[in-house]
């Protein structure tokens, strides 16, 4: 595992075992959206509440949407360990900025050509003003009029991660801020670093879990 951290710390080495788990997670993420979409999955995202049309199949396919949380903690992995390693050795902090901008580059042309065709070909009649186009490009869809009850317009209901990612991208600098001075107290290393960082995220994925279920 720490070679293949190293070998993404570089960009320019590719892991089998973290583009698997990656493939893993994101075939988990496809099988529960159609699961939704074709009934097996009771869901109450499309107004009125649709019970499983399985109830086995249903119960297989309900606990995948916790893997949702490896695309948070991969990316958390790959952007805080420079900062930590850096942090314990009493170096200056590696630059961000490069890798970030690489990171939205994957994320954002795509979600901007989804936005720009669903706009066109699925929601022209349903525009009522400039803020139902501004709402999902400035990437605040999932927050209004309430983050409990996004209103996101048709065709971009999956599009949810999106912002969500980005503004992890951007809260992690800040998380290693406020870690620094505990990691320069206890003087944790490379191998204790890639451990805690699992095990932290553990139970905010299965938080994250149980929120989509009781929201589903």
């Amino acid at each position: 595992m720490s070679a293949s951290v190293a070998g993404a710390e570089r960009g320019r080495e590719r892991s089998p075992a973290i583009y698997g788990i990656r493939g893993l997670a994101a075939f988990a993420l496809m099988t529960v959206h159609v699961a939704m979409f074709s009934g097996l999955l009771g869901t109450k995202a499309f107004g009125t509440p649709r019970p499983p049309s399985n109830a086995i199949g249903a119960f297989f396919v309900s606990g995948m949407p916790s893997f949702i949380g490896v695309f948070f903690v991969l990316p958390a992995l790959f952007l805080y360990l420079p900062l930590a390693k850096a942090i314990i050795a009493g170096q200056p902090r590696p630059p961000q900025r490069n890798g970030f901008i690489r990171r939205l580059l994957r994320l954002l042309p795509a979600y901007y050509f989804l936005w720009l065709v669903v706009l066109v070909a699925l929601n022209r009649d349903a525009i009522d003003g400039i803020w139902f186009v501004l709402r999902p490009f400035l990437l605040l869809q999932v927050y209004l009029p309430s983050p409990f009850v996004p209103k996101m317009i048709n065709g971009m209901e999956i599009t949810w991660t999106v912002p969500s990612m980005v503004q992890w991208y951007l809260v992690l600098p800040l998380i290693a801020w406020g870690m620094s001075p505990l990691l320069r107290m206890i003087g944790i290393g490379e191998p204790t670093i890639l451990g805690i960082l699992p095990a932290a995220a553990t139970p905010a994925t299965l938080a994250s879990a149980v929120v989509w279920t009781a929201r589903a």
